[in-house]
């Protein structure tokens, strides 16, 4: 038996100190040179892993949502159709269930063997995909740009402003705070005096729309006391309203698993769509999830119906949605840290672990903020626009443009017409996602398997024919890894793999080469 480290018995004991014993636990010395990944569909730790760590899976946080599940690069992998306590110390992995002995299996001798066969065993695709446009488009988000204050006259001006300057049209997602204090889901016709002219001149200029749906009701007058006598809202164990502080101020959160709430707020999205003529919603119903998780069952018969509003609309993102591998809608997810150089590096982190979850229809965002707030450093603003501009949606959290550096400026404009120029690639790439289970989203050693890519986190693959290099520290220069086979750069320079370049980013650009699959 092999002898344990002082490391190994101090976190065994730990784990054991802090955690009742589970009825199933199984341990797996790791092999030589093997890593692994998984758990963490968001807020991973840096992966592979290489630090130890302990989690119950079952655990409900606002900052990750996991699920029972690893891969390793020798095509091993482990699945638990129940939450599970993991915990991983660096030479082996504990898993602890409740419910079943959870098995290391053996998938393969690559780490995409193993997530393959894992995925069409224990999650196969159904073929079904979110709009096409959500991920061909570049969606730009009017949060940050105007807050919860955004009126009619700005959102046109905006998207006519972002023609002028040369960006592609694209989806036009309008935040929260265009409904009337009504129960009903209505523009406020003080600051949207014409939304049915808004949406027919956004829709001529070449723009989707989608609206930010809450559940939520203001906390006074006339309509909410008659809602509150007829039983209505989410209810605390007092069997009072349960009241929540979001940026539109205090409100209470209609209750989704009684068909006479869901019903009212279907009846006004029905209306939204056919006769305003709205493309598709974003369904956030972030605030109301730390109550909801305290009230026991309230969560899962709430978010059953909250996601069953969306079945009518391909054009449709959650913010949270299921923790469910390919979803039928693009899965939100927040990014809880700061704009920063480090966070940028967690971001891809956290975007190649859930396209290796199974979690491919998903974008991550950073936290909200208004304009004030964000970073002086534009290198810092562009890199993380650009960043975000090649995950599976393009997500545009502000005004490209308050970018002032012309030399950056240009770099996110070329990246966003670069992203555009890839529609029907990326058409095709998603396809293949919903029928062969394929993450969109890449690790390098999931697409390049034992070329010495397993510790590789600063570059993805964008499906198997783009990598990127996305710009993560404040430096001038980086290293470039090519694989084996023929490259083309952003420039039209061609290389042959494998190679080891050193590329210049002092301008802000990010760099992309394309794989000759001919």
């Amino acid at each position: 038996m092999r002898r344990l480290s002082f490391l190994t018995l101090l976190f065994s004991l730990f784990t054991l100190a802090t955690t009742a014993t589970p009825k199933y636990v199984t341990t797996t010395e790791l092999e030589r040179g093997e890593k692994w990944w998984g758990v963490f569909v968001s807020g991973a730790p840096l992966e592979p892993f290489i630090r130890p760590f302990s989690i119950n899976t079952a655990d409900a946080v606002s900052e990750s949502s996991y699920t029972p599940m690893m891969i390793s690069s020798n095509g091993r992998y482990l699945w638990s159709s129940h939450p599970a306590e993991i915990s991983f110390d660096g030479t082996r992995i504990v898993i602890g269930s409740d419910y079943e002995e959870v098995k290391v299996l053996k998938g393969g001798r690559t780490l995409r063997d193993a997530y393959l066969l894992c995925c069409h065993k224990n999650f196969p695709p159904q073929g079904k995909i979110p709009d096409a446009d959500l991920f061909t488009l570049p969606v730009y988000d009017t949060e940050t740009e105007f807050g919860y204050m955004q009126t009619q006259e700005e959102l046109l001006a905006y998207a006519e402003k972002l023609l002028t300057e040369g960006f592609p049209a694209g989806i036009l997602l309008i935040s929260d705070g265009w409904r009337s204090a009504s129960r009903e889901y209505n523009f406020d016709r003080a600051f949207y005096p014409d939304p049915k002219g808004m949406i027919e001149r956004l829709h001529q200029l070449g723009f989707k729309v989608m609206l930010t749906i809450t559940p939520y009701a203001p906390a006074f007058g006339r309509t909410y006391v008659s809602d509150v006598k007829k039983g209505w809202f989410v209810r605390n164990t007092e069997d009072k309203p349960v009241i929540t502080e979001n940026e539109g101020g205090f409100s209470a959160c209609y209750d989704l698993s009684d068909p006479e709430q869901a019903r009212m707020i279907q009846e006004g999205l029905q209306r939204l769509k056919e006769y305003y003529a709205v493309d598709g919603f974003r369904f956030d119903c972030r605030a109301v999830m730390p109550s909801l998780s305290s009230l026991p069952g309230k969560k899962e018969a709430f978010m059953t119906q909250w996601i069953a509003l969306g079945n009518d609309y391909p054009l449709c993102e959650y913010l949270p949605g299921l923790n469910q591998p390919f979803t039928p809608y693009v899965n939100g997810i927040e990014n809880h840290n700061e704009y920063n150089w480090e966070s940028i590096r967690k971001a891809l982190n956290d975007m190649i672990s859930a396209g290796l979850l199974g979690h491919s229809y998903c974008h991550l965002s950073f936290p909200r903020h208004d304009l004030s707030e964000l970073p002086r450093d534009e290198k810092l603003l562009a890199s993380a626009l650009q960043q975000d501009l090649f995950m599976p949606v393009a997500n545009v959290e502000f005004a490209p443009w308050r970018i002032t550096d012309r030399t950056l400026y240009t770099a996110v404009k070329e990246a966003i017409g670069f992203r555009t120029s890839l529609a029907e690639y990326l058409r095709e790439t998603v396809s293949e996602s919903a029928r062969t289970g394929e993450p969109i989203i890449r690790h390098m050693e999931y697409q390049f398997p034992r070329n010495g890519f397993a510790d590789c986190n600063d570059q993805f693959m964008l499906g198997a024919k783009y990598l990127f290099i996305p710009n993560t520290n404040d430096v001038d220069k980086r290293t470039v890894r090519l694989p084996r086979g023929v490259w083309t750069d952003r420039e039209g320079q061609r290389f042959r793999g494998p190679v080891v370049l050193e590329v210049d980013c002092s301008d802000g650009r990010m760099h992309w080469y394309e794989l000759d699959t001919k």
